[in-house]
């Protein structure tokens, strides 16, 4: 009687009645003869994808092409034996839509036959994302990268070599990543790079991690204004400390406060005291309270 009331409807709340039925997945309640004729009503577009992949009745049922075109996308990336029982070339798919289903299955692309030589800048960025072995099948070379897009392809590809072969590390002068790519890969590509971008700070950085690194640092940015980051490369590598006292008077009141404090027997000897005021001397006494007797010798 139901199901001939329903023959009858053609009411969104019959459709969305039908559509409910459907997912009860208990024999007892639906049978499969009511199942079947229930099924004949259902939007499977308003089924969600969950539902669909987990209820076997719908699955057995359901003609797959007649989902929609993102639907069936978003179905495939999760359950992609489906694909066996699809003909995805009606849908006439682009690559960018193609792109979440590539994400979880890159070995697709030959399935879709994918036309690596016609791929546009976004596109081989795309696929790359999709699997960076993909670089076999592209040549980077024919899209005359520009800055900004060898800066994209360090960002997103710097872990890849065959990649980073590619693009014109000479010309990056994002001082992010050429710290970021010097931490990462050390030496790796330390010829390909203009380490003049680097300033003071990024050398910092960089040695923290890479202290190898130190032969390419350029010392003379470390010697100039107040040499505070000068003390720091020293705190780093104490046989650098010569460069303390040739640039005994470029360090401010603050860099001696530093290195008495770290070690006031060592630089006593070099010190240039009338740069300390007592605010200076309060400081290294509350660090070094031993000191306060000294401290009367300078000031």
């Amino acid at each position: 009687m139901i199901l001939d009331s329903l023959k009858k409807a053609q009411s969104f709340s019959a459709k969305a009645l039908c559509n409910y039925l459907v997912t009860i997945d208990d024999k007892e309640i639906i049978s499969d003869e009511v199942f079947e004729q229930l099924f004949s009503f259902v939007d499977v577009n308003k089924i969600q994808d969950s539902t669909i992949l987990k209820n076997e009745r719908i699955k057995s049922k359901i003609n797959w092409n007649h989902l929609e075109r993102f639907k069936l996308i978003r179905i495939l990336s999760r359950d992609i034996s489906i694909l066996e029982n699809v003909d995805v070339k009606p849908y006439k798919y682009s690559l960018m839509e193609l792109y979440p289903l590539f994400l979880m299955y890159p070995g697709l692309v030959d399935y879709f036959d994918v036309d690596f030589d016609s791929l546009s800048w976004i596109e081989a960025i795309k696929m790359l994302e999709c699997s960076d072995e993909f670089i076999d099948r592209i040549d980077l070379s024919k899209y005359n990268i520009n800055k900004t897009q060898s800066l994209e392809l360090i960002k997103k590809f710097f872990k890849n070599e065959k990649i980073l072969n590619q693009v014109d590390l000479y010309n990056l002068e994002d001082n992010f990543i050429l710290r970021k790519l010097l931490k990462k890969t050390g030496d790796k590509y330390i010829n390909k790079l203009n380490l003049n971008h680097l300033k003071v700070a990024d050398w910092l950085d960089v040695l923290e991690t890479r202290p190898e690194l130190l032969e390419h640092c350029n010392l003379l940015l470390f010697e100039t204004n107040d040499c505070y980051n000068l003390i720091k490369l020293v705190e780093f590598f104490p046989h650098l400390d010569y460069l303390i006292e040739s640039n005994k008077n470029k360090i401010s009141a603050l860099g001696w406060e530093r290195l008495l404090i770290r070690n006031f027997e060592k630089y006593e000897k070099i010190c240039v005291f009338n740069k300390l005021t007592k605010k200076n001397w309060d400081n290294i006494l509350e660090k070094r309270p031993n000191l306060e007797n000294i401290m009367k010798r300078y000031f």
